[in-house]
């Protein structure tokens, strides 16, 4: 099922005056050191604060000695040109996402099948928390999770490429 956008209709009528011009660029996250020359694999809303928003990002070919995995959470709300957090690991971040019942914790998923646990409450990049690379845990690349549950019973979702669907 495609969905035409754009305000035409099939029979043409109305197709000149509801096309062009009607998306305009708004603003744009970009950090030079943490964002040049790194694609965005995934990108995540605070439910709990929703002019936060989590982008994780792979490694930068052109720089050997910075991490592999980066995740920045950028606010929406107030017109800064950083970040407001910045979180790095050793291997590229394919997923990110933000604890649902606990607002300063994010998860990552990384290209090495582990998963990794920023907060952004310390004063610290790299993951307070992180599971041990393991044959009975992902040993392919994490590339979706999710928190899934209650309040007060609840489990985090992660499936890769090696065809398991952890819970932990």
């Amino acid at each position: 099922v495609f969905v035409d956008y754009t305000g035409g209709y099939e029979d043409g009528e109305g197709l000149e005056d509801k096309t062009g011009g009607k998306l305009s660029l708004n603003r744009f996250f970009y950090d030079e050191r943490w964002s040049k020359n790194r694609v965005i694999t995934s990108m995540d809303w605070s439910q709990q604060f929703p002019e936060l928003l989590a982008a994780s990002y792979n490694n930068n070919p052109d720089a050997p000695h910075e991490p592999d995995g980066v995740c920045l959470v950028w606010n929406t709300r107030f017109k800064k040109d950083t970040p407001e957090n910045i979180f790095h690991c050793q291997s590229p971040v394919m997923t990110a996402v933000f604890a649902r019942f606990h607002p300063n914790l994010i998860l990552g998923g990384t290209y090495s099948g582990q998963i990794v646990l920023w907060d952004n409450r310390h004063n610290k990049r790299t993951p307070v928390q992180r599971s041990p690379l393991s044959a009975s845990a992902h040993t392919h690349p994490v590339y979706s999770a999710r928190v899934v549950g209650t309040q007060n019973a609840h489990n985090l979702i992660a499936i890769s490429t090696d065809g398991k669907m952890c819970s932990s």
